[in-house]
């Protein structure tokens, strides 16, 4: 499955809106393959930098190792 910024940004900021619904979806779907793209893992980066704290960026880097 394809997925842009909008998604990994609600799974790791728990203040998103989103959040709770990507999380459960994940759960639900655990042989789901997300594929995406640099600049969309670049957004994501700089976004949660911006919005929580560089710990967030690292947090999702780690994870999409």
């Amino acid at each position: 499955m394809l997925v842009d910024s909008g998604p990994l940004i609600a799974l790791f900021n728990g203040a998103d809106r989103w959040h709770t619904t990507v999380l459960a979806w994940l759960e639900a779907n655990p042989a789901a393959r997300l594929q995406s793209t640099w600049p969309v893992a670049t957004e994501v980066c700089a976004l949660l930098a911006r919005r929580i704290a560089n710990d967030a960026a690292l947090d999702f880097l780690r994870w999409a190792q």
